[in-house]
């Protein structure tokens, strides 16, 4: 059985590489583009398709986040059997090594993997390095507002946002944070909620891709008397804080 072993050291965090590695259905447009030019996702497995015309289908074997370690192997090519695994690891200055490896047969593929490894991991380097120097988006807060009727529906209301603002909004890649603020306002109780996101393609992994529309579940809406069938996002200028001391 042949084995190959390729390894780089990136500007990009270990933390950003793992991200991109672990994004399996992104390996065109975040991990090796141009070494890959379309990838598609179906149950278990990505079908990729190489800079070359080449279309594999890859099984995903695991995917773990602890040791940020990903593990396929591969259908349809010239290979028996293809074992690849691709690890993150940090570095001491800072950075990311990533380490790619490949178990397969006949051994007769060596060299063909070989140079097709170099290539995706130019590739790679030169992502990742991109990534480094790009400058940041800024944060954006989602603002929306909600009428009760003053009493009971806005105590109701406000006890159901409570726990979390969107059901499972917690555990959403890119949510940071929210806040919930109530107002008396005559018969009504007004309440405006702020979500802090990384991004607006954060938002548009829950909202969809019309990102304004409100989402409000009908549990929740038949406690409003009236609502904002849209959302406003603003781009985060600038924080300040009080300084201690």
């Amino acid at each position: 059985m042949g084995s190959l072993r390729r390894e780089i050291v990136v500007k990009a965090s270990v933390d950003e590489a793992w991200d991109a590695i672990a994004d399996v259905g992104a390996l065109h447009s975040r991990l090796v583009p141009g070494f890959v030019v379309a990838t598609r996702l179906e149950p278990g497995a990505r079908v990729v398709t190489f800079a070359n015309g080449a279309s594999l289908r890859e099984p995903i074997v695991s995917l773990d986040a602890a040791a940020r370690r990903l593990v396929w192997t591969s259908e349809g090519g010239r290979a028996t059997h293809y074992n690849a695994a691709v690890q993150a690891f940090a570095e001491p200055a800072g950075g990311a090594r990533v380490v790619w490896t490949v178990d397969f047969l006949p051994d007769a593929l060596s060299s063909d993997l070989a140079a097709a490894m170099d290539a995706g991991m130019a590739a790679m380097r030169g992502a990742f390095d991109a990534a480094a120097r790009r400058e940041p988006s800024p944060m954006v807060l989602r603002l929306w507002r909600g009428f009760a009727y003053a009493g009971a529906p806005a105590e109701a209301y406000e006890a159901m946002l409570k726990p979390e603002l969107l059901p499972g909004v917690g555990k959403v890649k890119g949510y940071r944070r929210s806040w919930l603020l109530r107002r008396e306002a005559g018969p009504e109780t007004e309440f405006v909620t702020l979500m802090l996101w990384d991004s607006l393609d954060a938002i548009r992994a829950v909202a969809g891709p019309d990102i304004e529309t409100a989402i409000v579940p009908e549990a929740r809406r038949r406690h409003l008397a009236r609502y904002d069938a849209r959302s406003s996002h603003y781009a985060v200028a600038a924080t300040h804080e009080r300084e201690i001391g």
